[in-house]
């Protein structure tokens, strides 16, 4: 080989490498390495509240005459008293008997009372008797006549007892528009079953107890 093929050898091999080389410099150039990654940021947990007692309800009392089933009255409550007196303030008369003394009752049928009276009188059956009773003495009467339980003083019907005595609550004798009478007269009660309607009072009509008579025969 001659000098000359030589050297043209090796300006070509230097070239070769010196291109290498700026190639690898470009490359690493356009990639360059990543830079330090940034710290991370640590995010606080969030604080997870406190857990709240159970709610237990607290039970209220029931308001001032409301009512409620899982709470029935006791056995010995009287029940109201029907018809035109109940839940009001009776409105009560004396009336006076022919032979003395007199009978208290609604002023609703003290007038026809008073009728009945002077013609019982007139025709010689002289009457006297009672009317108006309060509930105590119904219950008393309820124990005489029917028995001494719960059952026979509030719940037993009036047919139960002997004398027949309604439940208390429920007498016309309690309003004042009943009257049980008597009189010394032995036909004076078939008297009074005959006359007495004339004066807006009835006999029961079932005629077990002759003596009574009310504004509506109960």
């Amino acid at each position: 080989m001659t000098p000359r093929r030589l050297a043209a050898g090796l300006a070509t091999i230097c070239t070769l490498a010196t291109c290498a080389l700026l190639a690898t410099g470009q490359t690493a150039i356009a990639a360059p390495t990543a830079g330090p990654s940034a710290p991370a940021t640590s995010n606080p947990a969030t604080p997870t509240p406190a857990s709240s007692p159970p709610f237990v309800p607290t039970p209220h009392a029931p308001a001032q005459g409301a009512t409620d089933s899982a709470f029935p009255p006791a056995a010995n409550t009287p029940p109201a008293v029907g018809g035109p007196a109940g839940g009001s303030s009776i409105d009560l008369r004396p009336v006076r008997c022919p032979t003395g003394g007199s009978i208290v009752v609604s002023s609703v049928i003290a007038a026809g009372l008073a009728g009945l009276l002077e013609a019982g009188r007139v025709s010689g059956v002289p009457l006297c008797g009672q009317g108006y009773r309060d509930i105590g003495v119904q219950i008393a009467l309820r124990r005489q006549n029917c028995g001494p339980s719960d059952d026979q003083i509030w719940r037993e019907p009036a047919a139960a007892c002997r004398p027949p005595t309604a439940i208390p609550g429920t007498s016309r004798h309690e309003q004042g528009l009943a009257v049980d009478l008597t009189t010394p007269n032995p036909l004076g009660y078939f008297w009074l079953a005959a006359n007495a309607p004339r004066f807006g009072l009835h006999p029961l009509a079932d005629g077990s107890e002759p003596w009574h008579i009310s504004i509506d025969g109960r």
